[in-house]
């Protein structure tokens, strides 16, 4: 999956929490939060988000330290009240 060149912003907060994920809710931005790391080939770049109420941009794109993939970079996030990202 590819993500790349967007604009995001003005983001408001969803009520619906059929799974209980408060940061879905609350996010711009969310790659594959509901499959705690079983989607594959992922790529997030380019992208710019604003407004959002708690993070900008979360997902699973790789592995803590393993920066050998193109998977999440050049992203931008601001005016964000919790984080920019969270990966």
């Amino acid at each position: 999956m590819t993500y790349s060149n967007n604009i995001v912003g003005h983001i408001q907060k969803r009520e619906w929490t059929a799974l209980g994920m408060l940061e879905d809710i609350r996010c711009g931005v969310c790659i594959c939060s509901y499959f705690n790391g079983a989607c594959k080939d992922i790529h997030v770049f380019n992208n710019i988000v604003g407004g959002a109420e708690f993070v900008g941009l979360t997902g699973y794109t790789h592995a803590c330290d393993d920066y050998s993939t193109d998977t999440f970079y050049n992203n931008t996030a601001h005016s964000i009240e919790g984080k920019g990202g969270d990966v």
